[in-house]
């Protein structure tokens, strides 16, 4: 009987250090790399056809051109809709790392596992601390009949992508967004069938004082209630802010575009039951049942949703009509926002203050 071969240990490969950065830039370099991707086929009204039908690619050539310095980039998609649409997506950034001399490529199909669209349009914005070598390369060929790719080549081009130079994103942001200390505004106030409610709105939420609260309602530390008035303990039903409906609660606040791992920590206490948004997202769970003397509802940690430059957090709460008096609305939330390069740097060019621009939402339908 032949021996069995006893197979010879292999040597693991070694794990090399990862090449760490050298704490925030103050300046990056950044390039606006237009792209054409995927199939748009022809639409029965022509004038209405953004390109010409065809099958179109973008492939983006990235080259560290140092000779010593290895450098990590971060890029993102950017999508650009017609004007008439909602804006387009903005993708959260990716790392790659180049040693010296070494060269990347992003192609469609990597925007594709980005976009999950079949044809995408607009930008890769790449940021580097160290300049880099970015050229575009464009094809694109005709669609065969009943619009089944490929035929033939029919153009080709490339582009040497210009660089600007940027203020960079550069401190970490950890922010209190909670009631009583975060600026709360009530958006929008409406009954539950969406009749609008006699209240000048927008308008600041009214932040309650101890006093003014109701017994039944327990305070988280360093919060304070806030609803549409500075009180809660009237027994009055007929008025706003007691009387049944839908109010919305909203505050802002802005991240640098070159933020990372934003997340926001929510515990909140309410009355009557809540929902929440973070911009135009409806966050898991939501609505959140009435909660009023504790332990708070913990909202499971927000790690999306969020985008470049204002975020709105909105919290509607929905007033029952439970016969009970008094019967106010009231909010008490704990809330701290944290993200990577995330704080933005106050320029005084006259661009839009967070603390004004207020994403309304309305009230939803019962």
């Amino acid at each position: 009987m032949a021996a069995l071969e006893v197979p010879v240990p292999k040597f693991p490969t070694p794990i090399l250090p990862v090449p760490e950065e050298s704490g925030h830039a103050c300046k990056v370099f950044q390039y606006a790399v237009k792209i054409v991707s995927g199939r748009s086929p022809a639409t029965q009204d022509a004038n209405q056809n953004i390109v010409a039908p065809g099958q179109y690619f973008t492939a983006i050539n990235i080259h560290n051109p140092a000779t010593c310095k290895t450098v990590t980039f971060r890029w993102r998609v950017v999508i650009a809709n017609r004007f008439i649409d909602p804006m387009g997506l903005i993708s959260p950034q990716r790392k790659i790392t180049l040693r010296p001399e070494q060269s990347v490529e992003i192609d469609t199909p990597d925007i594709f596992q980005v976009t999950d669209k079949s044809f995408n349009k607009g930008f890769v914005v790449i940021e580097s601390p160290c300049e880099l070598d970015i050229v575009a390369v464009y094809t694109a060929a005709p669609l065969q009949v009943g619009g089944q790719p490929l035929g033939s080549l029919v153009a080709f081009h490339t582009e040497r992508v210009p660089v600007r130079v940027v203020e960079a994103c550069r401190e970490d942001i950890s922010l209190d967004l909670s009631t009583g200390v975060a600026d709360w505004v009530l958006t929008t106030a409406t009954n539950l069938l969406g009749g609008t409610l006699p209240l000048d709105t927008p308008r600041p939420a009214a932040v309650m004082g101890n006093a003014n609260i109701l017994s039944i309602w327990s305070t988280q530390p360093g919060t304070s209630w806030i609803g549409v008035h500075s009180f809660a303990n009237v027994p009055d039903l007929t008025l706003p802010g007691f009387v049944p409906g839908f109010y919305t609660f909203q505050t802002c606040f802005s991240l640098c575009s070159g933020f990372e791992g934003a997340n926001l920590d929510l515990d909140m206490l309410n009355d009557d039951d809540a929902e929440v948004w973070l911009n135009n997202t409806k966050i898991s769970g939501s609505p959140f049942s009435k909660n009023l003397g504790g332990p708070p509802t913990q909202v499971p940690l927000i790690t999306s949703g969020f985008l470049p430059g204002v975020n709105c957090l909105s919290i509607i709460v929905r007033n029952e009509d439970n016969k009970a008096n008094p019967n106010p609305v009231g909010l008490n939330v704990k809330a701290i926002l944290k993200a990577v390069r995330g704080a933005c740097q106050d320029c005084g060019c006259g661009c839009s203050d967070s603390k004004l621009v207020r994403a309304v939402r309305s009230a939803p339908q019962p």
